[in-house]
This record gives C-alpha cells, sequence and structure tokens, in this order.
C-alpha cells in the first residue's frame, strides 16, 4: 500500500486500501499501525482535518489495529530520518513541541 506523506507533527504518512478497508499510519517516531474496517468516509475526514493527530486519537484509535512490524522498523537509521522528517513538518506548521 502506498502512503502519502502529511502535514502533522505526528504522523508522517497515511495510506488508504478501498478493497479491504486498511487504514495505514506511519507515525514521526517510526511506528507504523494498521487499522481495519476503516469506511472511506473516515479516512477522506482524516485526509482534510486540520488535525490529523487529534483526529486519530479521537476516531480513528477506536477502529480495531495492529503495529507494522518490518526487519527494517526498528533500525536507528529509518527513526533518525523519521525524526528529522517530523521536526521539519513541526517548524513548517508553527508547532512547538519536540
Amino acid at each position: 500500500m502506498k502512503r502519502e506523506p502529511v502535514k502533522s507533527s505526528s504522523i508522517k504518512s497515511v495510506g488508504y486500501e478501498d478493497h479491504s478497508k486498511i487504514l495505514k499510519i506511519e507515525f514521526c517516531r517510526g511506528r507504523v499501525y494498521q487499522y481495519f474496517d476503516v469506511p472511506r468516509r473516515v479516512y477522506f475526514e482524516l485526509m482534510t482535518s486540520e488535525s490529523k493527530g487529534t483526529f486519530v486519537n479521537k476516531i480513528i484509535k477506536s477502529f480495531p489495529y495492529e503495529e507494522v512490524v518490518t526487519e527494517g522498523s526498528r533500525s536507528k537509521r529509518n527513526s533518525l530520518k523519521s525524526n528529522r522528517f517530523c521536526k521539519r513538518m513541526r517548524q513548517a506548521s508553527g508547532s512547538r513541541r519536540n
């Protein structure tokens, strides 16, 4: 599933598969979760929400989910890349969180 980068201080990218209704979210700290049985309208609401992190916490986390663990997902190199990307996004959005 292809994920699209998003402007968020906590989320790096989001992907969605219509046929399986799976929403996949990559967080800035490098972890990836997939959420099941997510209606397409909820995906669109997430993508157009002003605060994607708040939307995930209030709406998306109510769906069944699991963490996606791959061999490279825990590597320090990937974490550093993710953290640099998210730091740039926070700076661009004016967020003060570290």
